[in-house]
């Protein structure tokens, strides 16, 4: 699996319960997807993603 074979949808939720819940996109990923969080690693490139403003939302 990868990130283009995830699907619009399930970013969609994705995202929403990101900003919904103030979960982190390894939570919010490990809980659509129902994976363990270093699967989810595997998928994504976490190095890429989490720079300043890419798909990063800071918990206050």
């Amino acid at each position: 699996m990868d990130f283009e074979s995830i699907g619009y949808e399930v970013i969609a939720r994705v995202v929403n319960k990101m900003l919904r819940d103030r979960r982190s996109i390894r939570e919010a990923l490990v809980e659509e997807l129902g994976t363990n969080p270093s699967e989810v690693y595997r998928i994504l490139d976490f190095n890429r993603l989490t720079r300043p403003g890419i798909l990063k939302i800071n918990k206050r």
